[in-house]
């Protein structure tokens, strides 16, 4: 996983999320006043873990287990 690839959504949450889409898309969603080297330390912190999922992801694409398209993919 390369972190500028990491798609960062920043809104007036109070905490820190990883999210890895079905279709192999990895967002990190931060409060608006997280600095950015927090949120780099985090996915640095959760490289194994979101290598992991994305294999996962990728794997059930392959085989033919893909999550239904949502309206975004319509």
């Amino acid at each position: 996983m390369d972190i500028s690839q990491v798609r960062i959504a920043r809104s007036r949450r109070r905490t820190a999320a990883i999210q890895i889409t079905p279709q192999g898309e990895v967002i990190f969603r931060a409060p608006l006043t997280m600095p950015r080297r927090e949120i780099t330390r985090i996915l640095e912190e959760r490289r194994n873990w979101i290598d992991r999922k994305l294999s996962a992801v990728r794997a059930d694409n392959a085989a033919g287990r893909a999550a239904p398209l949502s309206r975004e993919d319509l």
